[in-house]
């Protein structure tokens, strides 16, 4: 879903520029499997996890545009026109993660160099840890925009407009709910939390919107 609201100034013939601000809610509704990069986390999740999931539910954002336009004017009703547009975009992902050990201890193989390898095994087997978050930055943005207005009277026209937009680097950090079926710490006191850090290295986003202009 889109909604969109925009104040210009015509400079020229040809030319106008705009401040815009629009909201966008994109529902993803997607899981993807968790798989480490190499090394010891990829063995890990390979071996020992029955589950590792990662699902997210929406994007939405608030974003804040200086738009340029230039009007390709054909000398009736319809004006075509090609713009490009810098911003911010205040912006929350809304995501969920979930990674379950397997029941039988031994199959947690990450455990075998340790000293007190058997109790650790049993501590780990089939604990889970899990999180479900709003992560939110702030981020620069660019797009492109093109489309037509149809003048409908003297002072109103009917505008049908396309555009990418580009987002940059995502990043957020937060606590986990659970971390192997307890508190998110590293010792039982709570002493030394566990937290994440989300990198979203950038984003794109279609849209096609129908606009009603007024001229005055």
């Amino acid at each position: 879903m889109l909604g969109t609201a925009a104040l210009g100034y015509r400079a020229g013939d040809w030319l106008r520029i705009e401040l815009e601000y629009f909201y966008r809610d994109s529902a993803f509704n997607r899981t993807s499997p968790i798989l480490g990069a190499s090394g010891e986390t990829r063995e890990k999740l390979v071996s020992e996890m029955e589950l590792a999931r990662e699902r997210v539910y929406s994007v939405t954002s608030s974003n804040l545009f200086g738009n340029v336009y230039v009007d390709l004017g054909t000398g009736n009703r319809f004006t075509p026109y090609l713009g490009f547009g810098a911003g911010t975009g205040f912006t929350d992902i809304d995501n969920g993660r979930v990674l379950a050990r397997r029941l039988d201890p031994t199959e947690i193989t990450s455990a075998d160099h340790l000293p007190n390898a058997e109790e650790v095994r049993r501590n780990l087997a089939g604990t889970t840890t899990a999180v479900l978050a709003t992560d939110s930055d702030t981020v620069r943005a660019y797009q492109v925009l093109f489309g037509t207005d149809v003048a409908l009277a003297e002072a109103v026209s009917l505008g049908f407009k396309g555009r990418w937009v580009w987002y940059g680097t995502f990043e957020a950090s937060g606590s986990l709910d659970q971390l192997r079926s307890h508190p998110p710490a590293y010792r039982r006191d709570g002493s030394r939390p566990v937290t994440y850090h989300r990198i979203v290295e950038g984003s794109g986003m279609v849209g096609v919107d129908v606009e009603l202009k007024y001229h005055f």
